[in-house]
C-alpha cells in the first residue's frame, strides 16, 4: 500500500463555470510504499474526482492513488463574475517633497455581479458596502516555492498588507479601474530592485452580518526598478517624438535604471 506521495496538480483559486481542470502533466512524485520502495506514478494511474466546474459554488477535487489521497479547494463562479484583469504597475518617480511609489492597477466590469449591488450607478466606497475590492502586497522573498499573496492573505497572515479600493482611479458605463500603492520607498538599490507581488480582489456578501466571498485575480509582479527599466527601454527610448514633459520623464527613468546597475567602482587605481 500507498503510504505518501507529493502531487504536483495545479488547482487554482478560482474557476469559471465550463472551465476545466488540466490534468494533462499530472504525476505522483515521492511516491512511498509500506515495504520500503519509492517510485513515480503518471496520471494515468491516478483517479481524480470532484472537478465538477459545471455549477457555482466551492468544489474539493481529490487525487487518489491506491489508498491515499489528497485534497484542493477551489471557488466555481458564473463567467461574468470574473471580469476582473490586472492591468500592470507603474511608478511615481521621487523627486523634493516626494517619494518614490510603485502602483499596481486592475480593471473590473460593470457586470451582472456588480448591477446587483449597485444597479447602473456609479462605484462610491462606504464601509457598509457590500460590494467591495482592493489589493494585497508582499515582497517576493517571503514567499516559498510555488506560493503566492492569495495563499497567505487566505490564511491570514498579517506579512500581507492589504488596501481596501476606497477610491476609484476611473470608471465609466462599463467598468472600473483602481489602484494599490506603495510610497515611501527608500532610494536604495535594495529598495529599488525590492520585487513586489500583488494581486486584487472583489469581495461580496449578502449582509454585514455575512462573512465575505472572494473572487481573485491573476499576480502581478513588479519592482520599482523593473517598471522604470521597462518604461525606459520598452516605452520612452522608442517614441519618435518627445515632448518636454516627456523628456524630463526619460531623463529620470535613465537615472533610476542607471542608479541600480551602474558599476560603483571610481576610476583609477591608488
Amino acid at each position: 500500500h500507498v503510504v505518501d506521495y507529493d502531487c504536483n496538480l495545479v488547482v487554482k483559486d478560482t474557476y469559471k463555470v465550463g472551465d476545466s481542470l488540466d490534468t494533462s502533466a499530472l504525476k505522483l512524485t515521492n511516491v512511498k510504499y509500506n515495504d520500503g520502495t519509492t517510485g513515480t506514478v503518471s496520471g494515468a494511474n491516478v483517479t481524480v474526482t470532484g472537478a465538477d466546474f459545471t455549477t457555482t459554488g466551492e468544489k474539493t477535487v481529490t487525487v487518489t492513488y491506491d489508498n491515499k489521497s489528497v485534497s484542493y479547494t477551489t471557488t466555481v463562479i458564473e463567467a461574468n463574475d470574473a471580469d476582473l484583469v490586472p492591468l500592470g504597475a507603474n511608478i511615481r518617480i521621487a523627486s523634493e517633497g516626494r517619494t518614490a511609489g510603485l502602483r499596481f492597477a486592475a480593471n473590473f466590469k460593470k457586470n451582472d455581479l456588480y448591477n446587483t449591488y449597485y444597479g447602473t450607478g456609479d462605484y462610491e466606497y462606504k464601509e457598509t458596502n457590500n460590494f467591495q475590492f482592493g489589493a494585497i502586497f508582499i515582497p517576493v522573498s517571503m514567499l516559498d516555492d510555488g506560493e503566492t499573496v492569495v495563499d497567505l492573505f487566505k490564511e491570514g497572515d498579517t506579512s500581507v498588507l492589504d488596501i481596501p479600493g476606497k477610491k476609484v482611479f476611473d470608471q465609466d458605463a462599463q467598468s472600473v479601474t483602481f489602484t494599490g500603492c506603495i510610497t515611501d520607498i527608500p532610494q536604495t538599490k535594495e529598495d529599488y530592485t525590492n520585487t513586489i507581488q500583488c494581486a486584487f480582489y472583489i469581495k461580496t456578501r449578502e449582509n454585514a452580518e455575512d462573512e465575505w466571498t472572494y473572487i481573485y485575480s491573476e499576480t502581478l509582479q513588479h519592482s520599482y526598478y523593473s517598471v522604470a527599466d521597462k518604461a525606459y527601454h520598452e516605452d520612452y527610448l522608442r517614441r519618435p517624438t518627445l515632448t518636454e514633459a516627456d523628456k524630463d520623464i526619460l531623463s529620470a527613468l535613465k537615472e533610476i535604471v542607471d542608479f541600480v546597475e551602474e558599476d560603483a567602482w571610481i576610476n583609477g587605481w591608488y
